[in-house]
């Protein structure tokens, strides 16, 4: 079932409709989005002629000793020379918003809240920060007096729409075959996935810039794509099941700096049970197509891949790995083992 509106709707909505007033908190896991909608509010709010001084911002993690709440009201009081609204903008400002802030102790933030809830006409107090929670005074204040919008993840959908919108802005063009893969590889859907819509950008540009005009294809995202464990666990597999077991091992010693380990435990099984599947399915004559319905794969790149991947395999060999992978996780949680030692026995002896 859909979620109800996502927060960067409700706000493009409100925006349009001039809903927008007082006291703003924009935050959220993603940041782009968060900083999409502060430069919304400038761009229509104040005189781009004028820069930065048809505005006011203040960096919260910038004021050193100085009394941050004093220099919030001082801003909001201060006229406005260059349009009919008085917008300032708090950036930085998560201490401020869970009140551990040490240039504004709870007395501060008490005036702060008497202050939001009094606000004069015409002044729009954006809020915007990485993270905040409405079990505290601050950021239940600001939501009660005026709008709060916290920027999540995107869903699929949502997602496709931004890439191919990222992807034209660059002089991209993708089909849906290349685009499903795009999505895939970057692993924005994985659990705990650092990879964000910045990151998306960015590779969309690089992407982009590859396909030279012409269309983008899944190959070049395979390529190009710098998503998080899910894209190094294919480039590992595809190193094990060439045989370069050497590379293999160079490359999970490269993961296991950034990533958890289980994280990428839970990938490499995954990834087997899906060759471990499609090995299965090719057996009893199934195409691509029946596979992505039978597995819940929305790419057939990805049915290609493993496939490919397990072709060097047979369903015995792949079921004798996977029943390893399954020893290594219980041997790793109850301490037989370390993680990273069973995993490199494991592809050594592959």
């Amino acid at each position: 079932m859909y979620r109800e509106e996502h927060a960067y709707r409700r706000f493009f909505n409100d925006l349009a409709a001039g809903r927008i007033a007082g006291p703003v908190l924009i935050y959220g896991k993603e940041r782009y989005l968060s900083d999409w909608a502060v430069r919304e509010l400038r761009k229509k709010y104040s005189d781009e002629a004028f820069g930065s001084l048809g505005y006011s911002v203040i960096d919260a993690e910038d004021l050193e000793s100085r009394d941050l709440v004093s220099e919030i009201i001082s801003s909001c009081e201060t006229i406005s020379l260059f349009s009919a609204v008085r917008l300032v903008i708090v950036r930085s400002c998560d201490k401020l918003l869970a009140g551990t802030d040490r240039n504004a102790g709870p007395d501060r933030v008490d005036a702060l809240i008497r202050y939001i809830k009094d606000m004069p006409p015409g002044v729009i107090l954006v809020f915007r920060a990485d993270q905040a929670s409405m079990k505290n005074r601050l950021p239940k204040a600001i939501r009660d007096c005026g709008a709060e919008y916290e920027m999540e993840p995107l869903e699929r959908r949502e997602l496709r729409s931004f890439a191919v919108k990222r992807l034209k802005e660059n002089g991209g063009r993708i089909g849906q075959e290349a685009l499903e893969a795009f999505i895939d590889a970057t692993g924005y859907f994985n659990k705990d996935s650092s990879y964000d819509l910045y990151a998306l950008a960015g590779d969309a540009g690089k992407l982009a810039a590859l396909a030279d005009g012409s269309e983008i294809t899944a190959e070049m995202v395979e390529a190009v794509v710098s998503g998080d464990a899910d894209k190094y666990i294919f480039h590992m597999l595809d190193h094990i099941t060439a045989g370069r077991k050497d590379k293999a091992l160079e490359y999970f010693r490269n993961i296991v700096k950034e990533e958890d380990f289980f994280r990428i435990l839970a990938s490499a099984i995954s990834q087997f049970e899906t060759m471990l599947s499609v090995k299965q399915l090719d057996a009893r004559g199934a195409g691509v197509g029946i596979m992505q319905k039978k597995l819940g794969i929305k790419s057939d790149f990805r049915v290609k891949k493993a496939l490919q991947q397990a072709s060097g395999y047979s369903v015995r060999d792949l079921k004798i790995l996977l029943s390893k992978l399954y020893q290594i996780d219980r041997m790793i949680k109850t301490g037989a083992m370390p993680a990273e030692l069973a995993m490199e026995l494991f592809i050594a002896g592959l």
